[in-house]
């Protein structure tokens, strides 16, 4: 049976760490050398027991294997509790970057 896992990633540290030039993130070159979409390489694992907020999944960040960038967390996820979206409005929407800020 499936496990459902609720919980929620930090944007802003993924856009800054995508500015930085972070090897976790890359943008893939399609074939005909156009520019292609953002991936994030990313580790998820499961705890034995839920940590002190209730969390049994951990989300990391993970850097290109030659890389000296860090890992970094970027969120965690609880089991079973689904909650309703927090939804962002239009002067949250505004402070997104564009993909053509990124430096890649």
């Amino acid at each position: 049976m499936a496990k459902y896992y609720y919980g929620s990633i930090n944007l802003s540290k993924l856009l800054q760490a995508a500015k930085e030039q972070h090897s976790g993130i890359a943008r893939a070159v399609k074939q005909d050398g156009t520019k292609g979409d953002i991936y994030v390489n990313l580790t998820v694992w499961e705890n034995d027991e839920l940590d002190k907020y209730g969390n049994k999944l951990a989300i990391q960040v993970n850097p290109a294997k030659d890389s000296q960038d860090q890992k970094f967390y970027i969120g965690n996820l609880k089991p079973g509790e689904q909650r309703d979206p927090v939804q962002l409005t239009a002067n949250d929407m505004n402070e997104i970057p564009a993909e053509d800020d990124l430096p890649f």
